[in-house]
């Protein structure tokens, strides 16, 4: 699972508003990855082209984690949003 954030330059955590909480189809594994994302109402989706994110895995809605982990210290990550998309076509 992974919660997105707005990211807040002054907090301790950088953790603003929550934006929403995602969940994995599977237990990812140690040095495995999986996708991650969010259905959010249109509104709040056009609020996000150019605001930075701060997501943190292992944390799900109410802050608390759903694993012990040995290592907590590899569970964030940022990114600058560059614009909001309401489809996404891939073309070969």
């Amino acid at each position: 699972m992974a919660t997105f954030f707005y990211y807040d330059e002054d907090a301790d955590n950088h953790q603003g508003k929550a934006i929403c909480t995602s969940y994995t189809q599977k237990v990812v594994k140690v040095g495995e990855c999986s996708e991650v994302g969010c259905s959010i109402a249109k509104e709040d989706l056009d609020k996000l082209a150019g605001e930075k994110l701060f997501m943190v895995t292992n944390l799900d809605a109410s802050g608390l984690p759903s694993t012990i982990e040995c290592n907590t210290g590899n569970n964030t990550d940022t990114i600058t949003v560059d614009k909001c998309e309401t489809k996404i076509e891939v073309i070969n």
